[in-house]
């Protein structure tokens, strides 16, 4: 009989293919594994929500606008409580300057109360303070600003009443 010959029914049976992994191709998975948990970390990370108060800290009786702005060689730190709690000191002017605008760029909660101690409500729903809705009654409103885009980041929020709060919206022209 021939050696070359088919045997049997003269079918040629198909081989399964091993996956056999040779060492040279072995590193270039593990950094490929490597780079994409990396990636699915920096994700996860950048999407948590940060769970931290900012205070603010505002002249006895002032009604009217806060501006908060960065300016990196004027600007304060703040003081830090009980490490999740960033308290502000807001200047009679209304203008507080802050080094770094990182804090107000990420998610967080805002409180207020004036300086000799009693507690300004805020008007941000699912905040760390109380919450009023009273239209009449003196409370803390973000009224928006522009973050991102801009050399010196803004932020401006007012303490007020709801016409306050509508008036200054209408005049800072965030209607």
């Amino acid at each position: 009989m021939n050696a070359s010959a088919p045997q049997g029914n003269g079918v040629v049976q198909p081989t399964t293919p091993v996956l056999t992994l040779s060492w040279t191709k072995r590193p270039a998975l593990i950094l490929a594994a490597i780079a994409i948990g990396i990636l699915v970390a920096a994700v996860y990370s950048m999407n948590r929500s940060r769970d931290y108060t900012i205070e603010l800290v505002i002249p006895n009786n002032y009604r009217g606008v806060i501006v908060i702005e960065q300016d990196t060689d004027l600007g304060t730190e703040p003081v830090v409580r009980d490490g999740s709690t960033y308290v502000y000191a807001v200047p009679d002017s209304g203008t507080l300057l802050v080094k770094s605008f990182d804090l107000f760029e990420e998610y967080h909660f805002t409180i207020a109360r004036y300086a000799d101690g009693r507690t300004i409500p805020t008007q941000t729903p699912g905040g760390k303070g109380p919450v009023i809705k009273d239209p009449e009654a003196t409370a803390l409103y973000g009224l928006g600003g522009q973050i991102k885009g801009r050399e010196k980041p803004k932020a401006l929020m007012c303490v007020g009443n709801r016409d306050d709060y509508r008036a200054y919206r209408k005049r800072y022209g965030f209607e």
